[in-house]
């Protein structure tokens, strides 16, 4: 996965597409980008105008739909490779 904040001001959207068209070119098998427009470099939701001041800014909570995909993507990721391991224990 390639996960981008829409605020960040580090690594912009234009570099997850770069990122995301190498691995396309190399035919790598999974990847996805997402990108989160109001996440920031430190993937804290920012409703605000992005600025590295808000860096600072504690109150901002990190990005929840962020946490829901991530969590629902290992998810996935774990049940795969268990599911892997135990078809190969069957054998």
């Amino acid at each position: 996965k390639i996960l981008q904040g829409g605020k960040d001001l580090e690594k912009t959207t234009k570099d997850a597409a770069f990122l995301e068209e190498s691995l396309r070119r190399i035919f790598h098998p999974d990847h996805t980008l997402r990108i989160y427009p109001n996440m920031d470099h430190l993937l804290r939701a920012n409703p605000g105008r992005p600025g590295f001041a808000t860096y600072r800014d504690t109150s901002l909570a990190v990005d929840q739909e962020f946490l829901r995909q991530t969590c629902e993507w290992i998810i996935e990721k774990v049940g795969a490779a268990a599911r892997a391991a135990q078809r190969k224990s069957e054998k």
